[in-house]
Parts: C-alpha cells; sequence; structure tokens
C-alpha cells in the first residue's frame, strides 16, 4: 500500500496519511476560532503499518485509532472511528 489519502470536515479538520514503504506519516490539521481569532494546530503522527485482507493495522500513535479497512478498489480508508479518507490520484 502506497499513496497519500486525505479528509476535510469542519469538526475533525484536515487528516492526511501518506503511506511510504512500510511506514506512515500523518499529519492533522485543524483551525480554531479563538476570541475572533484563528488559531492552527498541527499534529503530526508516524509509525509502521501492516495490511492484510484490506484490514490497515497501525504500529504507532495515530488521530483515530489503531485499525482501518481499505476499500477494495484501494481509494477509501475508513477509519475505525468512522472518518473515510480518499486516496489522491
Amino acid at each position: 500500500m502506497q499513496g497519500t489519502y486525505t479528509s476535510t470536515s469542519e469538526e475533525l479538520g484536515t487528516d492526511t496519511i501518506v503511506f511510504d514503504g512500510k511506514n506512515y506519516k500523518e499529519t492533522v490539521v485543524k483551525t480554531v476560532d479563538v476570541l475572533g481569532h484563528k488559531k492552527t494546530y498541527r499534529d503530526k503522527y508516524s509509525g509502521t503499518f501492516n495490511v492484510e485482507d484490506n484490514e490497515v493495522t497501525f504500529e504507532g500513535k495515530t488521530a483515530n485509532g489503531a485499525t482501518a479497512k481499505l476499500s477494495k478498489d484501494k481509494k477509501v480508508l475508513s477509519i475505525q472511528n468512522g472518518q473515510q479518507l480518499m486516496k489522491k490520484e
């Protein structure tokens, strides 16, 4: 599994996971309005991952959970918390 998967929602911000070899890097960017001022928070996570029968297991910290399901066409990654990330072409 290789490539970049991303999702944007008002509630959760922008979540991007880049899969490269056996490693992943996840970046979550969220902008919050604090008393009329926008403040952007950026959290980064990384580790290794395994894929077996379209089930992805993250070995390391993530923003949304330790497992995900990959669609058969490998275009949608459904994280265990319900968030869906789409593959960037």
